[in-house]
């Protein structure tokens, strides 16, 4: 091999050398952590790590979080759900849904010793970021302590999650979801799953009290009690029955459809009947039997 010829196999070498390199660095930016079964995996930012039963470490070997799977929360009476392990763990300072991620999130504030330790340590202030997952009865809980993250890398890693879900049974839930949030009169609920364009008629409906966003839906009487879903393809029809002090009952009907906006399964269209239409007809039979 002369001289010229091993030049060039030295420089050919180098650059194969250089392409590996970047690539391994590529790879090594975000650690991706499969978790569960492949029910969820979640990324996290670079040189950040999760390890020791999930518990999550910055780039400077710091605990910072971590990740729990507890059981599906129940109803409360308003038809929401009751996150009861977060009033167990702490002192709940604020609650919310969040509407900007591709799945259902709700975020819960709590000053609570640290999970990382089994003693009644000092009390820290924690964001739990929760997904509930029907399909598979479990909820996600997701957590930062608030003084050694930054918004931006919590946001990072809640953006970051997917859930392998099966789509018929997904709509499924974003129906009961969607009903049940009619029970509770939470119309940031019902925005939070909504398309863009449903979004859009659907603030036009709503009241805003200096500047603010009254998410309050529906009328405290008649209220619902009780509600039905029968589910179609990629739809799904659900019947409200409502009552007022006088005990009288009112069924009305909501259709909804669904479809993908980007990677989110959302809620596409809705059509529903007068309740007032309905009020007025039942009191219009109560006329004539009496």
């Amino acid at each position: 091999m002369n001289s010229n010829t091993k030049t060039l196999f030295s420089y050919f070498s180098l650059i194969l050398l250089l392409i590996f390199s970047i690539g391994l660095l590529s790879a090594c930016r975000v650690n991706i952590n499969e978790k569960k079964e492949n029910w969820y995996s979640y990324s996290l930012p670079q040189g950040w790590s999760s390890k020791d039963g999930d518990k999550i470490y910055n780039e400077k070997s710091e605990y910072v979080g971590g990740l729990s799977v507890k059981t599906y929360p129940r109803k409360n009476e308003d038809g929401g759900l009751e996150f009861s392990h977060a009033k167990e763990q702490g002192e709940i300072i604020s609650q919310e849904v969040l509407t900007e991620f591709n799945y259902l999130v709700y975020k819960v504030v709590l000053r609570q010793s640290s999970p990382d330790s089994n003693e009644n340590t000092d009390q820290r202030v924690f964001e739990h970021y929760l997904f509930p997952v029907s399909e598979h009865n479990i909820l996600i809980d997701i957590y930062f302590d608030s003084e050694k993250t930054a918004q931006a890398d919590q946001l990072e890693v809640i953006k970051s999650v997917k859930l392998k879900l099966d789509t018929e049974k997904y709509q499924s839930y974003l129906a009961e979801i969607w009903a049940s949030a009619r029970q509770s009169r939470d119309g940031k609920l019902r925005y939070a799953i909504m398309s863009e364009d449903v979004r859009e008629d659907f603030i036009k409906t709503l009241e805003t009290v200096d500047g603010e966003v009254v998410w309050s839906i529906g009328t405290s009487s008649p209220w619902v009690v009780d509600y039905t879903i029968e589910k179609g393809e990629n739809s799904a029809v659900i019947y409200y029955v409502y009552t007022d002090s006088t005990g009288a009952k009112y069924t009305t009907q909501e259709n909804i459809t669904f479809g993908m906006e980007g990677e989110k399964q959302v809620v596409t269209s809705t059509q529903s009947s007068d309740l007032q239409e309905v009020m007025d007809e039942v009191e219009r039979e109560k006329n004539k039997e009496s």
